[in-house]
């Protein structure tokens, strides 16, 4: 990894390669809760906080509004 580096590893894909993978990947959904179907414990808990971040910047957008 470089000091320079924001990941460990980075993909290079055409954009309609992307938007073939993501629609692939829309159509393969096949859960109700998405929240729900994260079993791994720490991946979950890194979504939540992810979640939460996210929640506090809506809020904090609402009231800038």
């Amino acid at each position: 990894m470089s000091p320079e580096a924001d990941y460990v590893c980075r993909v290079f894909v055409s954009k309609a390669e992307f938007a073939d993978l993501l629609g692939r990947r829309i159509e393969a959904v096949d859960y109700p809760n998405f929240k729900a179907s994260v079993v791994d414990r720490r991946l979950h808990d890194l979504y939540a906080e992810f979640w939460r971040l996210h929640l506090r910047y809506q809020w904090a957008g609402a009231a800038a509004d």
